[in-house]
């Protein structure tokens, strides 16, 4: 995946576990840097929180990472040319199984997922050129944010026909 990048927003996740469960993913997906953005997975911008560790399985140290207080400046972080994509369901959102190839059209992509209870922010909605979503099939209309972001990497690296 030497000319694609794929850049990992992670809006206010409150669940260390989540973080940690992501961070294995990310690694297992050759995410280039996950930015974590405002309170997620953090005592102190320079220190990732011990617990982490306990589902990412040392992967904190294997993947690049980044923290930054806002959408905005973590946004202003990425290449100019960088496709910034947001997982949630909304209204106006697109099946993440159908055309997703289309809506990747720069050498980089930046996927944004947001916190378990208020998922992306508005803000974040409002930059992001697509807004995906997975479809949920079942009675509970939402996977938890660790295996949403799991499925979508997965998704990404499909429509780059890596995998």
């Amino acid at each position: 995946m030497k000319s694609k990048k794929i850049f990992l927003l992670l809006e206010n996740i409150r669940s260390l576990h989540n973080v940690g469960a992501i961070f294995r993913s990310a690694e297992a997906c050759q995410v280039f840097c996950i930015y974590l953005i405002g309170t997620t997975g953090i005592v102190t911008p320079e220190i990732l929180n011990p617990k982490l560790n306990k589902t990412s399985l040392g992967t904190e140290k294997i993947v690049a990472w980044r923290h930054f207080w806002t959408i905005d400046e973590a946004l202003n972080d990425l290449p100019k040319n960088t496709d910034i994509i947001a997982l949630e369901q909304t209204k106006n959102s697109q099946n993440i199984f159908l055309n997703l190839k289309s809506l990747i059209l720069n050498p980089n992509v930046a996927l944004i997922v947001g916190n378990e209870v208020s998922g992306v922010s508005k803000k974040a909605l409002e930059k992001a050129a697509s807004v995906v979503n997975i479809p949920m099939l079942g009675k509970h209309k939402s996977l938890n944010v660790s295996s949403a972001a799991t499925v979508a990497l997965y998704q990404i690296l499909s429509s780059f026909r890596i995998c």
